[in-house]
């Protein structure tokens, strides 16, 4: 090794080639090394004092000249801070110096404007009111009042007038005959202060000379009664007269704007009565006036502060010229104006110059003695430092060394955690049911995961090769190869690993049948971050996509049933006025007389309308129905006898019914409205006529529709089918056709729920629907429902007696025509009735006649305290108290608890008179 000293000392680095052999050698070969370069270290601590490295010349110069660097950056920031704090203080002291003059001029403004008002106020006053009735002359000393004050504010008011209480115009000061008899009450501001009978300053307007200017309001009173109104006319001219009076100085234009922008006041006069944005906007170039836009939006709501913005030809100036402004609101009444003051920036720059050329002038000298410092600095390290170069360069040899050892300790163990990872996620991989996909820029998959076969019925290598689009037609690949070129122009690999895309889609397997899958697709990086391809994960949720599809349905189902219960109910109040009354009717005429026909024909419609109610109750309860044994055949031929006289002669109705079907469970009410609704949508689907067909048969019904009584094979079913000749439906129709509201008729002509109703009653009743309809060809629908098997049985039962009583009845309805309806009813029976129209009412009442009331008749929904409520209040008075429960909604829920809290019996709403009666008996008789 001595060959190497002393001369290539100042040049010692690690030889490459020596570097190379420790490493491929291993652990053994680094360990020899290490001894080699002891030796080493012991050449370079005799020779430490004769070797100067290159590399250590240029670190010390890197490093003073990282220290002038440091300096200098040092004093800049200290001289910047200087200037933004002298800056900032000039530019507060002038806006506050600005912001007082404007106060001034604001308070000058409000004091003008208050003056003014006082005058009217005085005018007001008797003796000065005047005669405000139209058509009269105005009084002497009416007269003389307004031209004694036209004379005192010297030209500052225009005109004075005299409205009457409708705001029609009766006198001018001075006198002007056109404007006599005007009606000014369609005048906004006329009108405010008509309706509220105060001041009121109005918005800048063209008075009757052709001037702009403003009006002010005061209403008159005589004593407490509203004679009319007093107002002056004044032109802006004055105000901007007023505002001038204070002195601007360093201020180069002073203006007033109302809440529309129009300039009331300006130091140019030219500008009165102009939009504020409109004189301006000559002045700047796109990127300023918006600016200058926000500071009015600011002085219109009413804010003070103060701002800046840059305007081309301001003062007279063919250049950018900056601008600061203050502004702050004028308070008049209800009528806020706003008063700003601008001055050219440049009176706020020049001593911020000057201030800036003292700093960086102090700064420059700061930097010039640190250059020195350093230079000195410099001189002395640089004979320290090279005696301790060779020392230090052959200790950093040695820890490299050692570092190079334990790196390649880190890289096996590495290597080994890599090759674990492979193997887990290759098993990861292998097993999930997920399809795990790899594609190439081409599209064409590199990787497909085993998964494929179950879920696809593909085998994986049948899909190596192939193109994404033909296994998985995904409706974004077209979007996702558009930004390709994109992705690969990228640099930032971070917004590149978010870049996710998902998709449902309907795939199809090898077998034909379909499944609805979820895909997420995301791009594929090298380790360079170049694009390399796409990565996708397939998921089946084709039982999620009918979950969601159940629940849907669900909800859609339901909101209905809310609506149609609400309408149920009302309608049944409605309804029991009608019903009860043509039955009472006809108890007291007989059937002899004339108009008992009539009265008949009232109640038998009354009840046809009630089982319509009854039908939206069930609809509204979810689905809940009373069923009984009934054959189809006999409710196709009680709803034709209601159908057919209402269709057109040109549709023919033909009828095929199997008479040997078998009997069904079924709401005969739900099953006709079923077959009305079909029948009505076959009707509408013909305008010119065609041909309906109604039939019946018996069939197999499958196990997947059989959701009322599962069974695990198929069983015998009715099917009901109506089919027609009309306009037919297309795919896309027929996939909607069974949601709330969904039609395909005109406005006004259909709700779209015909079709809903009939897919809730038949589900309801553990059948389903089938649809098949072509455009042009026509539409069939099938009902099918589980067949009964059991045999018709005879509902008729034997008429009871009518009894009546003399006990006392308390009837509690909010409904006026049901209570006065119960009252007659069970007076003309003998009993004694009391009425209450809510439940406090029926309590207070019930405490008054403890024990006297038999019979407490109780309306299920009423305001202040429902029928629940009720009824407990009730109990604490007297626990024995007996009751009967009328309601509009049936057996539901809340109807069920209050019936085991111990009310006796239920009445539904609409009744007959004689239900009512037999209840009444029943529950007082128990």
């Amino acid at each position: 090794m001595k060959f190497l000293f002393p001369k290539t000392l100042s040049k010692l680095t690690l030889n490459d080639s020596l570097l190379g052999t420790f490493v491929s050698r291993g652990k053994a070969s680094l360990c020899g090394g290490y001894r080699t370069l002891e030796k080493v270290w012991k050449r370079l601590e005799l020779h430490r004092m004769k070797v100067r490295p290159a590399w250590l010349s240029f670190l010390k110069k890197a490093f003073l000249a990282s220290a002038c660097i440091l300096f200098a950056a040092g004093v800049l920031l200290w001289t910047q801070r200087n200037v933004y704090k002298f800056e900032r203080e000039t530019v507060a002291r002038v806006n506050q110096y600005m912001f007082g003059i404007a106060g001034e001029k604001a308070q000058c403004i409000e004091q003008f404007v208050r003056d003014m008002q006082d005058y009217l106020s005085l005018l007001a006053r008797k003796p000065f009111s005047g005669e405000f009735k139209s058509g009269k002359p105005l009084a002497y000393y009416d007269y003389v009042a307004s031209e004694a004050l036209l004379d005192h504010v010297g030209g500052r008011v225009d005109s004075i007038y005299r409205l009457d209480k409708t705001g029609k115009v009766l006198h001018r000061v001075p006198y002007l005959k056109s404007d006599i008899g005007k009606d000014w009450s369609q005048m906004p501001e006329v009108q405010y202060v008509l309706d509220k009978r105060e001041p009121h300053v109005s918005q800048v307007l063209e008075l009757s000379a052709g001037e702009p200017g403003f009006y002010l309001y005061h209403p008159v009173f005589d004593e407490k009664n509203f004679l009319g109104i007093l107002c002056i006319s004044i032109p802006l001219a004055c105000l901007n007269e007023s505002a001038c009076r204070v002195q601007t100085g360093a201020a180069d234009s002073t203006w007033i704007i109302d809440t529309q922008g129009i300039v009331i006041s300006h130091s140019n006069t030219d500008h009165i009565g102009k939009n504020i944005i409109d004189i301006e906007s000559g002045n700047f170039e796109k990127s300023d006036g918006k600016d200058f836009q926000d500071l009015v939006q600011k002085m219109i709501n009413g804010e003070e502060g103060f701002g800046t913005y840059y305007a081309v030809g301001a003062g007279g100036k063919p250049e950018k010229v900056r601008k600061a402004v203050a502004f702050l609101p004028i308070r008049l009444h209800d009528q806020p104006w706003s008063l700003a003051m601008t001055t050219d920036y440049e009176q706020i720059a020049a001593p911020v110059r000057k201030n800036t050329r003292n700093n960086f002038l102090v700064a420059s000298l700061l930097m010039l003695i640190g250059a020195v410092a350093g230079l000195i600095f410099y001189r002395n390290q640089k004979r320290k430092a090279e005696l301790e170069v060779i020392a230090r360069s052959a200790e950093e040899l040695r820890i490299s060394n050692l570092k190079l050892i334990h790196e390649i300790e880190q890289r096996n163990q590495a290597e080994k955690a890599r090759e674990e990872s492979e193997s887990n996620y290759r098993l990861l991989a292998e097993n999930v049911l997920d399809i795990i996909w790899i594609a190439d820029l081409d599209f064409r998959f590199t990787y497909i995961s085993p998964s494929v076969k179950p879920v696809l019925g593909l085998d994986p290598q049948e899909v190596i090769g192939q193109i994404v689009e033909k296994i998985l037609p995904l409706c974004p690949l077209k979007a996702i190869k558009e930004m390709l070129p994109n992705e690969a122009e990228s640099d930032v690999l971070d917004q590149k690993k978010t870049r996710i895309r998902t998709v449902d889609a309907e795939l199809y397997r090898k077998d034909g049948s379909s499944i609805w899958a979820e895909t997420k697709i995301s791009f594929l990086h090298n380790s360079q971050g170049a694009l390399a391809g796409l990565m996708g994960v397939t998921r089946d949720i084709t039982e999620k996509k009918q979950l969601q599809q159940q629940f849907l349905q669900a909800q859609k189902m339901e909101s209905i049933g809310t609506l149609a219960g609400g309408i149920a109910h009302d309608f049944n109040n409605l309804l029991g006025g009608i019903l009860g009354y043509a039955s009472l009717l006809k108890s007291r005429i007989g059937s002899a007389h004339e108009v008992y026909p009539y009265a008949d024909t009232i109640e038998k419609s009354a009840s046809r309308a009630a089982e319509l109610t009854a039908q939206l109750l069930a609809f509204a309860r979810g689905g809940k129905y009373e069923p009984k044994v009934v054959s189809i055949n006999d409710i196709v031929n009680e709803t034709l006898e209601i159908i057919g006289r209402t269709f057109d002669k040109l549709i023919q109705i033909k009828i095929h019914l199997d008479e040997e079907i078998p009997t069904v469970e079924a709401d005969v009410g739900q099953i006709q409205q079923v077959l009305v609704n079909l029948c009505v949508n076959a009707r509408d689907a013909m305008p010119g006529g065609g041909t309906l067909a109604i039939k019946t048969k018996r069939d197999l019904m499958a196990p997947e529709h059989t959701a009322k009584r599962p069974a695990k094979k198929s069983i015998p079913s009715v099917v009901l089918s109506v089919s027609d000749s009309g306009c037919g439906m297309d795919a896309a129709t027929i996939e909607r056709i069974f949601e709330p509201f969904f039609t395909t008729k005109e406005k006004g002509k259909g709700t779209g729920l015909g079709l809903s109703m009939v897919y809730g009653v038949i589900k309801n009743h553990g059948g389903h629907v089938r649809v098949r309809s072509k455009l042009g060809k026509g539409s069939c629908f099938e009902i099918h429902l589980p067949a009964s098997g059991k045999e018709l049985t005879s509902t008729a039962s034997a008429p009871q007696e009518v009894r009546g009583g003399k006990e006392l009845i308390l009837v509690v309805d909010d409904e006026e025509v049901v209570r006065s309806l119960a009252k007659d009813v069970l007076e003309s029976y003998g009993y004694k009735v009391l009425l209450a129209q809510d439940g406090v009412e029926a309590v207070e009442m019930f405490r008054e006649h403890d024990g006297s009331i038999g019979l407490v008749i109780i309306d299920m929904v009423m305001p202040k305290m429902g029928g629940r409520e009720t009824f407990q209040r009730l109990k604490e008075i007297n626990p024995g108290v007996k009751a009967l429960l009328s309601t509009g909604y049936g057996r539901n829920g809340e109807t069920r608890e209050i019936m085991r809290d111990g009310v006796k019996g239920l009445l539904q709403k609409p009744f007959h008179l004689e239900e009512l009666l037999l209840k009444v008996r029943k529950v007082l008789d128990a």
